[in-house]
């Protein structure tokens, strides 16, 4: 799949459980998640991330605040499908990268792209 993106020239952004896999949380996954999306939020996602490569291809893997971002907004979109394993994913991603949950910033990112509500659950 790699080979194909950059045989078209396009960057390949992969979220979903390896993106979680890469910040020391270990969950197993089935499948390969990949970021679509406006040019203007690629552009930051790619800027702050980092390439790893997967079986010799290489990927962006968004930054820690990117992916707990774009997690928060799938549960805001719906919840009754992603709130469970989102929420547990982003308290694994808190607890293995020592995030400060206190902190404004942290605060803010939940807050802008997620709920009052998944920032206290996650408190």
């Amino acid at each position: 799949m790699g080979r194909l993106f950059r045989e078209k020239n396009l960057p390949s952004v992969l979220i979903g459980g390896f993106a979680v896999n890469h910040y020391k949380f270990s969950r197993e996954t089935k499948d390969i998640d990949f970021l679509f999306t406006d040019e203007e939020t690629l552009k930051a996602v790619i800027r702050d991330g980092q390439e790893i490569t997967i079986s010799g291809e290489p990927f962006i893997v968004p930054s820690l605040d990117h992916l707990i971002a774009m997690k928060l907004h799938a549960i805001k979109q719906n919840p009754e499908r992603r709130e469970l394993k989102d929420l547990l994913d982003i308290a694994a991603l808190i607890k293995e990268n020592n995030i400060d949950i206190e902190s404004d910033s942290f605060r803010n990112l939940c807050l802008q792209y997620g709920s009052q509500k998944s920032y206290e659950k996650l408190r």
